[in-house]
This record gives C-alpha cells, structure tokens and sequence, in this order.
C-alpha cells in the first residue's frame, strides 16, 4: 500500500531533524577542534617568545602587551607579515619546502 503525502511529508520531516541535529553535533566538534588548536598554536608562539625573550617570563600580561605595542610598529610588521605570507603561499603552491 502507498503511502499518502501527509506520511512522506512526515518521514522527510523526522529525516531532516535528524540531518539537523547531527550537523549540529558536528558543527560543536568543529569549533572545540578550532579551540584546542588555537590553544596549542598560542603555547607554541608564547614559548618561543619566551625562548627569544627570557627577560619577558616575569612580566605581568598589561606590562608584556605594552612592551610589544612599543617595540613593534605596527604599519612595519603589516607589511612584512604580508610578504612572508605571500611567498609561503607561493611555496606552497609550487610544493617546495621555503628557504
């Protein structure tokens, strides 16, 4: 026997939650990965801050930010960043390791 409209309509319906709630549930995985690697990605940049710079452990945070808004100019570290940028994305188009 076939199944009339209002049931079909009623099985998408109850699919598409359930399409819903899991796009949900991994949308949550997504952003708690997103999360842990940027954690991990700052411990890493504030070690080797700390390696380049021992003088900056004892700082406190407001004195360490004042410390790096005077001693990088900001319009300078733009530009550079740019250009480092683009060649590492020109490496990593032509799939050569950056010198």
């Amino acid at each position: 026997m076939a199944k009339s409209w209002d049931e079909k309509i009623a099985v998408l319906e109850a699919k598409l939650a359930l399409l819903r709630e899991r796009r949900k549930k991994l949308m949550k995985l997504l952003r708690e990965q997103q999360k842990k690697e940027r954690i991990k990605r700052q411990g890493k940049r504030g070690l080797i801050i700390e390696d380049v710079l021992p003088e900056t452990v004892n700082m406190t945070d407001e004195y360490f930010k004042e410390f790096l808004q005077r001693i990088i100019p900001i319009n300078c570290v733009r530009h550079e960043l740019t250009a480092i940028l683009e060649k590492q994305k020109i490496s990593l188009n032509n799939e050569t390791p950056p010198v």
